[in-house]
């Protein structure tokens, strides 16, 4: 998940017949598209429609984003990240005396590293949006990112 701008999903947006209807953001076409059958006949009742359905998505991103960090958690032990972060360190020390398979190794855990480091930077854009809309009660992802690797 690659979240590019920080925008809101849903609106209430007028329309030409004086009305007001709840619009989504479409990705594909980067433009907000209408809902089917969310038309209001006040300006503010669609404000607390939309305002609701934002709150709804933003929980439902909460629930997700824990469940990220949960797998995150336990997939540090799983990967053994550490153990491979140690090895990478020890290997690439005396790197210029490696045999092939030590440098195949090398290479290896330097893969695994950035590959785990890929997932937790998606993690860390959904929490910055969520963090951006203030859902609160976030755990922070940053300790699972292994620090001096690069794509």
């Amino acid at each position: 998940m690659i979240i590019t701008k920080i925008i809101q999903s849903f609106v209430s947006e007028p329309t030409v017949s004086g009305r007001y209807q709840i619009s989504k953001y479409n990705v594909m076409k980067d433009c907000y598209s209408p809902i089917k059958g969310e038309i209001y006949l006040e300006e503010e009742t669609a404000k607390d429609r939309a305002r609701y359905l934002n709150e709804i998505e933003h929980k439902e991103l909460k629930e997700d984003y824990e469940d990220l960090i949960n797998t995150l958690s336990s997939d540090f032990g799983t990967w053994e990240i550490k153990e491979t972060v140690e090895s990478y360190n020890a290997l690439k020390e005396n790197e210029r005396i490696l045999s092939s398979e030590d440098g195949k190794l090398l290479i290896a855990s330097n893969r695994k590293i950035i590959t785990w480091n890929k997932r937790v930077n998606e993690v860390i854009e959904l929490y910055n949006y969520l963090n951006s809309k203030e859902v609160k009660g976030l755990t922070p992802p940053y300790k699972y990112v292994i620090k001096g690797f690069t794509q």
